[in-house]
C-alpha cells in the first residue's frame, strides 16, 4: 500500500498503538509529523522512526484536546515539507468506570482527549488539505462505542469519533479527501499489562478470537486507510477487534 512520499501528521504519540502507527507509517516512506504531550515519548519514538527512509522526521510537544495545539502539528508538517497529505488522531483515555462513579473531572477529560483531540486534528488538517485537492483523515475510535467492558462515558466519547468520521467524510467527499475510522477492540497494550491475570484471561475467553490484537495490526488498517489504494473507501468505520463487533447490532 503506497504513503511513499506523502507527509502525515500522527498526534497522541505516547502509547504502543499510536507509536506503532507512526513508526508503520515511516517504514513504508511516509515523512512522519508526530504530536503528544510526554517529550521523552515523543523523543524515543522519533529516534525510531529515523531508521526508516526519508530520514527526516519532526515532532511538536502537544497539549490533548487543544485547539492551538492541533494547528501547530498541521502547521509544523506544513513549514517542514510544504503539505499534509494524511492526518492520524490517535489520542486515547481510557476509562471503565460506570457513569454515575466516574468523576466529573474525568468526564471533562475524556470529552477533551477523546473527542475534542478528533475534532480539532481533524479541522485543522482538512484547512490544508482542501487547498490541495486530496488527503486522508483517519480516526482512532474503539469497538467500545458499540457497547461492552468499558464504561459509558469512554463508549460516548467513542461513538463522538465515529460520528464526525461519517459527517465529516460527506463534508469533504468533493475537496478529495477522505475521512474514515479505525475501531480497536481489545490490544496488547500497557492498559491490558496492568489487569490482573485472572481479569485479562476473562476478558480474553469473551473474544471470538480468543486473544488480544497488536498494535501492529491496528496500525495495518490505518496504514489501509492512508494509503493510496483507498481513494474510494470514505467515511468507514474498520473493527480490528478479533470479530467482537460482530456480536453488535450496531456495527452499520
Amino acid at each position: 500500500m503506497s504513503v511513499a512520499g506523502r507527509v502525515a501528521v500522527v498526534a497522541g504519540i505516547g502509547n504502543c498503538v499510536s507509536n506503532g502507527i507512526a513508526q508503520r507509517l515511516a517504514e513504508e516512506g511516509a515523512q512522519v509529523v508526530i504530536g503528544g504531550e510526554d517529550p521523552t515519548c515523543l523523543l524515543r519514538t522519533s529516534g525510531k522512526l529515523q531508521g526508516w527512509p526519508p530520514k527526516e522526521h519532526t515532532l511538536v510537544a502537544m497539549e490533548p484536546g487543544d485547539v492551538r495545539s492541533a494547528e501547530d502539528l498541521v502547521q509544523a508538517a506544513l513549514q517542514a515539507f510544504g503539505r499534509v497529505d494524511i492526518a492520524v488522531s490517535a489520542w486515547d483515555e481510557p476509562c471503565n468506570l460506570p457513569l454515575i462513579e466516574t468523576d466529573p473531572s474525568k468526564l471533562g477529560s475524556l470529552l477533551s482527549v477523546n473527542l475534542a483531540g478528533a475534532l480539532y486534528l481533524a479541522r485543522a488538517a482538512a484547512c490544508a488539505m482542501r487547498t490541495q485537492k486530496c488527503g486522508r483523515i483517519v480516526n482512532l475510535s474503539s469497538r467500545d462505542w458499540l457497547g461492552g467492558e468499558t464504561g459509558s462515558a469512554y463508549a460516548a466519547t467513542r461513538a463522538g469519533v465515529v460520528g464526525l468520521t461519517r459527517a465529516l467524510a460527506w463534508e469533504l467527499v468533493r475537496d478529495g479527501i477522505t475521512v474514515n475510522c479505525v475501531a480497536p477492540g481489545v490490544i496488547q497494550n500497557d492498559s491490558l499489562k496492568r489487569l490482573p491475570p485472572a481479569e485479562v484471561e476473562e476478558l480474553l475467553r469473551a473474544q471470538p478470537v480468543r486473544r488480544a490484537g497488536t498494535p501492529a495490526e491496528v496500525a495495518e488498517a490505518v496504514l489501509f486507510f492512508a494509503a493510496d489504494e483507498a481513494a474510494y473507501i470514505t467515511g468507514q468505520t474498520l473493527y480490528v477487534c478479533g470479530g467482537k463487533s460482530a456480536l453488535s447490532p450496531l456495527t452499520a
